[in-house]
């Protein structure tokens, strides 16, 4: 990544959440500042594809294509057992 893309912001972190950072960083041989770069990325992607999912269901049930709560019940102890 190039540093003419990176900018600055401040994040506010618990003394335990920055001693848990700076630790596991020091575990990995990494920077803090790396590893919090890569942690958040790999959150935000996450969480997009989460919202994403969660639309794609929203329309699936406008559409009529969800399944009753109760058919569902009844798969799951009819595969795993009630």
């Amino acid at each position: 990544m190039s540093l003419a893309y990176l900018w600055l912001m401040e994040v506010r972190l618990t003394p335990s959440q920055e001693a848990t950072l700076e630790q596991l960083a020091m575990s990995m041989g990494r920077g803090p500042d790396e590893l919090a770069q890569e942690l958040l990325g790999r959150y935000l992607e996450n969480e997009a594809r989460i919202r994403a999912a969660v639309e794609r269901g929203g329309g699936q049930i406008a559409r009529g294509e969800g399944i009753a709560h109760e058919d569902v019940v009844a798969h799951f102890e009819k595969r795993y057992g009630a």
